[in-house]
Order: C-alpha cells, then structure tokens, then sequence
C-alpha cells in the first residue's frame, strides 16, 4: 500500500513510488516514523561491509548502533511492525584457513572474529537475534549475503577486476564467491512478500577459483 524510504542523506536514483524521509538514526524519530505511516514491514539494508566507503569508526557507527537505533524503534510499545529483514553479510563466517568449504546457516563461527568488520557483522546480528528473541510474534529475516558483483557495485572486488592486471598470490588460487546486484535485490523482494523467517545465505551456486574469476 506504500513504500517509505529513510535514510540521512538524499536518494542517489530517482524513485517512483517511495515516499523518502531524510532523517538521523535516532530511535525516537524512527519510532515516529513507523507509527505515523503505520509501517508493518521494516527492511534495513544499511550494513555497511565496502572498506572503500567508509572509515572504521563511521561503519561501526552505522553497523552496530544504527541497527541498535532501528531496532528499538521497532520494539516500542504502539510499534505497527510486524516482519523486520535485516541484510547482513558473509563476513559473519570469517575467513580462516581450517574453515569448510561451505558454510550452512546451522554453522558458526570457529574463530573469534579478526577484523573490525567481521566483528561489526558479528555483533550486528546478534543484536537482530536477541529483538527476535523478545518479540516472538514478530517475523524476523537475516541474509547473509556473498560479496556483491554488478555494474553499480563499487567495492574493493569490483575495483580489483577492473585492472588491466590482476595481482594473485604465489602458488595460491583462494575460492571466491558472488552474488549479483540484481539477485540480492529479488532475494529482500521474496522474503519481504512471504513469511520466511530464520537465517540465510544468499550466493551464488558453488564457487569459483581467482583465476576462473579473473
């Protein structure tokens, strides 16, 4: 019935249908927000997991108090909200040399998180865990999403395999996994349309080595 958007600063793509509101992550206006268009379904895809983007400082601030923010905005008394998705990231396995070759939403991590983004991911998703733990009847989705390839995609992968030359490590060929723009977009469409409750990886069907990449 209506789609609003919110975020601090101004769209970078002209919208159609979206209602837009240019406001901080402060809870309470949040919390204004969703009672005053009486917003049933919240979709947060702020995390921010680009290094090229932003500074340590400012992702943490987005990644772990902005979801804090949005989420107690969700869990007020006269919230409307009844599903929340949360876009997080395959940086919550981490990237060890003793890991699978594939995780399963069932797995965890094996190594306390090394970088400061694995642990903004980390803690992102367990603040989601514990709000869908104390509001049961409220339908709470997490996709952990491989990296993002596509032609509107500016991240350290996508700046690598525009080189004329790629760098690779001596007598190492990593398994790499992507997922397209356009897939991660129609996966937040499908669990925003259904009730798809729980944990889940969003990629693409097995793996490819750097070279086969490059």
């Amino acid at each position: 019935e209506a789609i609003v958007g919110v975020d601090s600063s101004e769209p970078r793509v002209e919208l159609e249908r979206t209602e837009f509101v240019k406001t901080s992550n402060r809870h309470s206006l949040l919390a204004r927000i969703l009672r005053a268009a009486e917003i049933d379904t919240v979709v947060d895809t702020r995390l921010s997991v680009n290094s090229l983007a932003t500074s340590p400082r400012e992702a943490h601030e987005n990644n772990v108090a902005g979801t804090m923010n949005i989420l107690a905005a969700c869990a007020e008394g006269d919230s409307p909200v009844r599903k929340f998705i949360f876009k997080s990231s395959g940086h919550y396995y981490g990237t060890h040399q003793d890991d699978p070759a594939f995780f399963s939403e069932e797995m965890g991590r094996r190594h306390p998180p090394r970088t400061q983004l694995e642990r903004d991911v980390v803690e992102a998703e367990g603040v989601v865990d514990e709000f869908a733990r104390t509001r049961p009847k409220t339908t709470v989705t997490v996709l952990r999403c491989a990296s993002v390839l596509g032609p509107d995609v500016d991240t350290v992968f996508a700046r690598m395999f525009s080189l004329p030359l790629v760098p690779m490590i001596l007598g190492f060929d990593p398994r790499l996994q992507f997922v397209h723009q356009e897939d991660v977009v129609r996966a937040i469409e499908f669990v925003t349309l259904r009730d798809v409750p729980g944990t889940y990886n969003v990629a693409a069907d097995g793996v490819l080595a750097l070279s086969e990449a490059i």
